[in-house]
């Protein structure tokens, strides 16, 4: 019996619509592809940039390094000579000094039964000026260096105490005490001041400019336990740079570097630039 024109309509609507739906999934699959494809090549893209970016950053990395290189040549070509001096000194007690004695190579403070307390002054044998002029360095700075190992004594309550490096007769000084309200001045100036503790080591450097030099003024500086504390005070002579020291119910141990070997410096003298 031959199928009604009813029913075959029917089919061909069905097989119509799987057709219509066939191609409609061709086409979601097609735009899947394409849109992986356009994603790979935004991957492939951001990939080739961050390929360039490292390169660049590898390249600037490279001139960087270059540059603090010749950087650190111009340093090194700019800075000047400092030729360490190793001038033998000591303590000069030609004059006599109730106040203080030297016991062991220490510079003693002492108290004098029936008087008070005074400050008092002791020198250096040696200024630095008198040795340079022997010297044949026409092109370099000079430096001369000491040390003193700060030593603690026994005091009453309240009562002061304090000490002070410096270069006679000069602005190159420094005042070390540990009372808040306490100074140490001139009628022009008030010092640098600095606490301390016993066994501290204060270092003090005077920098002379070369012999053949006629406008540049020495300089002084500090250091406390081998790392400076003041860097520059400019000296308005350069004669008689005598080391001063003054002191008030405390003591010191000097080392003017006459067994370096033995007692070496804190601060490293042949690192020092100007």
């Amino acid at each position: 019996m031959s199928e009604s024109p009813q029913d075959s309509f029917e089919d061909l609507s069905i097989i119509g619509s799987c057709c219509s739906s066939e191609c409609n999934c061709f086409k979601r699959i097609q735009l899947l592809e394409n849109e992986k494809e356009q994603m790979n090549k935004t991957m492939e893209n951001i990939l080739l940039k961050i390929d360039s970016v490292e390169k660049t950053n590898s390249s600037l990395n490279v001139k960087l390094l270059e540059l603090t290189s010749e950087l650190e040549k111009l340093n090194k070509k700019n800075e000047k000579k400092v030729h360490f001096v190793n001038l033998k000194n000591s303590i000069n007690f030609s004059k006599p000094n109730k106040f203080i004695r030297f016991d062991e190579g220490k510079i003693k403070y002492q108290q004098v039964e029936g008087q008070e307390d005074k400050s008092t002054i002791c020198n250096a044998t040696l200024p630095f000026c008198d040795l340079r002029g022997t010297l044949s360095l026409c092109c370099d700075f000079t430096l001369f260096y000491f040390e003193i190992t700060m030593i603690m004594e026994e005091i009453k309550s309240n009562q002061l105490y304090y000490a002070i490096i410096d270069i006679k007769k000069s602005s190159g000084r420094i005042f070390l005490c540990n009372k808040e309200k306490v100074n140490w001045r001139t009628k022009y100036k008030i010092f640098e001041k600095f606490s301390w503790e016993d066994k501290d080591v204060f270092g003090c450097g005077v920098v002379l400019p070369p012999k053949n030099d006629s406008i540049t003024l020495p300089y002084v500086f500090f250091t406390k336990n081998g790392s400076k504390i003041v860097d520059k005070i400019t000296l308005e002579t350069k004669q008689e740079l005598l080391p001063e020291f003054l002191l008030l119910n405390c003591s010191f141990e000097p080392n003017f570097g006459n067994n370096l070997v033995a007692k070496p410096f804190l601060y490293n003298v042949h690192e020092h630039t100007i």
